[in-house]
């Protein structure tokens, strides 16, 4: 036996769309993922170059 079944399973229309719509649900919610991953991380990047200049900073902090 090679583990193959002998009668072949064949997928209605139905079962290739949920699967079609559970991968692009998946590539959406990895992209989600990121696009938060990658905003959280600029965030951080930004603090920590405000906190190495905030004499600097502060010149663009006053408003009139």
């Amino acid at each position: 036996m090679n583990g193959l079944s002998a009668k072949p399973t064949t997928k209605t229309d139905r079962q290739i769309e949920r699967e079609t719509v559970a991968t692009v649900k998946g590539w959406v919610a990895d992209w989600d993922q990121r696009k938060r991953s990658l905003h959280d991380a600029a965030i951080l990047l930004i603090r920590s170059i405000d906190r190495g200049s905030e004499n600097t900073m502060k010149e663009f902090a006053v408003v009139s």
